[in-house]
């Protein structure tokens, strides 16, 4: 699993929440514990990601479990949401109580809960085969009214993220704000990179012209 070597920056800060709340990499390690115990063999999981701590965690969590993850953006329609779950049966959902609602009712049952994020197992059997190198499926654009993902790879992550690693000569003391989604191959690529290296992630959900960006930017 690409994320394995995050065992040597266990005192490291994974995030910083602002000046005087921060999340270590021994956190991280934590939370990824106890979503092994619910996660069932190698299976396909939707996360719904956004730009804070529990999406964040529940990545790592979620691969670290053997999961291949769907990355599918926060603001996704009720009915989009709904015809991801019938094309692609996935076998869990994570997502905030606020997408939870989205989901059709009594078909996903609650297993685990982090702050306002919830784990969900389907109630349905499910059952095919999943290639052993995929890693992660991602949305091909912003729009995903006639839904389609391009398949990466363990060996396509790991190349990406070493590669921008070298060009840049990242290493365990940067940090970065996130100014885009995660579920943006580029937003992803600057998460993996710096979780990769034991670098220090601030989450934001703002963009550079709102108050609150600056704001959050001066407390870290």
């Amino acid at each position: 699993m690409i994320f394995n070597n995050i065992e040597k920056y266990r005192n490291n800060v994974a995030l910083f929440l602002d000046y005087t709340n921060k999340i270590f990499y021994q956190d991280i390690l934590n939370i990824s514990d106890k979503f092994q115990k619910q996660i069932k063999g190698r299976s396909l999981t939707i996360l719904i990601s956004e730009n804070c701590m529990e999406s964040l965690c529940g990545y790592i969590a979620l691969l670290k479990s053997n999961s291949v993850i769907m990355l599918v953006d926060c603001n996704i329609k009720t009915s989009d949401f709904q015809d991801l779950i019938k094309k692609f049966k996935p076998r869990y959902l994570y997502c905030s109580v606020r997408n939870q609602k989205k989901i059709a009712k009594n078909s996903f049952n609650l297993i685990h809960s982090f702050n306002n994020f919830n784990l969900l197992e389907s109630i349905q059997k499910i059952s095919y085969k999943i290639n052993d190198q995929l890693m992660l499926l991602i949305s091909t654009s912003g729009s995903i009214g006639e839904p389609k993902f391009v398949k990466l790879s363990f060996k396509n992550i790991l190349q990406n993220t070493e590669s921008i690693i070298s060009y840049l000569n990242l290493n365990s003391s940067d940090c970065f704000i996130t100014t885009m989604p995660m579920s943006y191959s580029y937003g992803l690529s600057i998460i993996n990179t710096h979780f990769y290296c034991g670098g220090s992630i601030v989450p934001n959900k703002f963009s550079l012209i709102e108050k609150n960006f600056w704001e959050l930017y001066n407390k870290v």
